[in-house]
């Protein structure tokens, strides 16, 4: 039975052997979600910001069941997500936001990660690469 480029691609990246590309094109920033921040990510975002921790802390997080999340409502875009310049704290997102799309429940289930193949333009890159070689061969 053939596959289609969206199984492989979805093999592939399970098994570490296609790199994924962020396109920085904040799909993935504009879901339903929350974005949780562990107290190691604390300093680096802070940084970007240019606030003390504990300012950023004051300003930007709230506890949620005890875990720390950005403020923001759960179905608004994150709050440092702008149209036309992206992430504001790329370089020091969380990493929650660093390891989108490999959330286990993405890897694990091939519907799931249609459903990302759907939005996440690095996502359909790979998709249309694998169809371009498939139309190729």
């Amino acid at each position: 039975m053939e596959r289609s480029p969206l199984s492989e691609v979805h093999s592939s990246l399970k098994s570490g052997d296609l790199l994924f590309k962020c396109f920085r094109c904040g799909s993935c920033c504009c879901g339903d979600g929350y974005v949780f921040v562990g107290k190691d990510e604390l300093s680096g975002i802070s940084e970007i910001l240019g606030l003390r921790p504990a300012e950023f802390r004051e300003k930007h997080l709230e506890l949620s069941r005890g875990r720390r999340r950005l403020n923001g409502e759960y179905d608004k875009p994150c709050i440092f997500f702008r149209e036309g310049e992206g992430c504001l704290i790329y370089e020091a997102r969380p990493r929650q936001c660093r390891s989108f799309p490999f959330w286990l429940e993405h890897m694990k289930d091939p519907e799931n990660f249609a459903e990302i193949a759907g939005f996440c333009r690095g996502v359909k890159e790979l998709v249309r690469i694998k169809e371009k070689e498939g139309r190729d061969e």
